[in-house]
């Protein structure tokens, strides 16, 4: 992974959406905190601004507010444990290398001055629920003015919406530290280079951005440096030319039809920067190009197709068809199919048009049947380069393809034109993301 691969996939982490629902349940525990004590205010007596209540009372309510107190908070520790686990598991998946459940749980559950991060995060909790209790009792008791508890209260879920943000941040940057740093040691990764510039970064981290060392010096710094450390380490000598592949070069057959390959364009750096730009890792965006380079040339000048399905995350074939003899058509033996239905983990269905232009509807239909295809690629002779993803399957698109259809041949349209209009429908229906470049 290269270093802007490393400071998007983090961008990526440190802006995930189940963070943001963590503080929106914060926000509406607060709310129904906020609401309980209007409540309180409506239904006591209130003098010269405090609450004036009966000795009863004010165990009965105080019992109340507890075990809102306790409800909220143990809601909120539950969804910031899972939400937060979720996101670590997802680390060491960023890495086209093996780590066993094993290890990662252990990197997830180190213990760091006697507690885990969910340790942490319950403490946490339950300093928040005790603030929260005695300012409550406060206001009960009279020794808070009604006037003054609206931002009491406020102030102490600003102080846990920190606390979280704080805790959250601090463990995906250790936990990717880690990570990085068993990866450079099983793939023999010698030098590294501290990349300290992803957010708002300190005066001392920047004086170490760019600075390489060796993967086994002592005296490098340890990530993360400090609290809301967002810094981390890239392979040095990961450096090498985006065109690193370009010597794949489309050769000349001596046949000009209409199917032959647009040589001048698929063998220029234009045509490996479109690759540059597919929402994918590197790794699998280069294995996508080599694998299109490698079928433009089998299949130059001819009207068959290939197909290969890759593994979306470490690009790695898993089964390919490329000796079908079917004009604008290919397809898996059973076998084959089975190895895609049953494999563990994301695929990218990658195949030729002969003629160019974008996926048909038996195209789309296929991605959408496979539950596990993250998305479909079409490269065309033309040099075009299309492809699917984001696919909405909650939605038939088959059943919705067919009734386009059919409608269409109700209508008196040849079966061509049927297709191709059912198709048009496909893509007008934001079920998908397209792109064509």
């Amino acid at each position: 992974m290269s270093k802007f691969d490393e400071i998007n996939f983090l961008k990526g982490l440190y802006l995930n959406p189940i963070i943001d629902d963590i503080y929106d349940e914060q926000k509406e525990d607060k709310n129904e905190l906020l609401r309980f004590i209007a409540n309180l205010i409506l239904i006591y007596l209130v003098t010269n601004d405090v609450m004036k209540m009966s000795y009863k009372d004010k165990i009965m309510e105080f019992n109340k507010a507890n075990k809102l107190i306790d409800k909220i908070l143990i809601n909120e520790g539950k969804l910031e444990n899972n939400n937060l686990t979720d996101i670590l598991k997802s680390i060491p998946k960023k890495r086209d290398f093996e780590i066993n459940k094993k290890e990662i749980n252990s990197i997830l559950n180190k213990v760091i001055e006697a507690k885990t991060y969910s340790d942490r995060i319950w403490d946490n909790k339950n300093k928040v629920a005790k603030v929260l209790k005695n300012e409550v009792k406060r206001l009960i008791d009279g020794k808070t003015s009604v006037n003054d508890i609206k931002d009491k209260i406020e102030k102490v879920f600003n102080v846990n919406k920190n606390i979280s943000k704080r805790l959250v941040e601090h463990e995906i940057s250790r936990v990717n530290s880690e990570v990085n740093e068993k990866y450079f040691i099983e793939n023999g990764i010698d030098k590294v280079r501290y990349v300290a510039k992803l957010d708002n970064t300190c005066e001392v981290c920047l004086s170490y951005d760019g600075e390489v060392y060796n993967v086994n010096d002592e005296d490098r710094p340890k990530l993360p440096t400090h609290i809301n450390c967002k810094c981390f380490y890239a392979v040095a000598n990961d450096e090498r030319s985006n065109l690193q592949q370009e010597q794949i070069k489309i050769t000349n057959k001596n046949i000009d039809n209409s199917y032959t390959v647009n040589r001048k364009l698929v063998n220029s750096k234009e045509y490996h920067d479109k690759f540059e730009e597919i929402p994918l890792n590197k790794r699998t965006r280069e294995r996508l190009y080599i694998e299109s380079k490698a079928i433009l040339e089998h299949r130059n000048s001819t009207e068959l197709e290939d197909l290969v399905i890759l593994d979306a995350n470490t690009g790695n074939e898993i089964v390919s068809n490329k000796t079908s003899n079917n004009t604008f058509k290919t397809g898996l033996t059973k076998e084959d199919y089975g190895k895609v239905i049953n494999h563990n983990g994301e695929l990218i269905l990658l195949h030729n048009h002969p003629g160019g232009g974008r996926l048909s509807g038996s195209d789309i239909i296929s991605m959408y049947k496979n539950n596990n295809v993250k998305m479909s690629v079409v490269v065309a002779h033309d040099g075009s380069l299309h492809y699917i993803f984001n696919m909405y399957r909650k939605i038939n698109i088959e059943e919705f393809y067919n009734l386009s259809y059919n409608e269409y041949k109700k209508q008196g349209y040849p079966v061509n034109i049927a297709k191709l209009k059912a198709t048009d429908d496909l893509y007008e229906s934001n079920l998908f993301t397209y792109i064509v470049k």
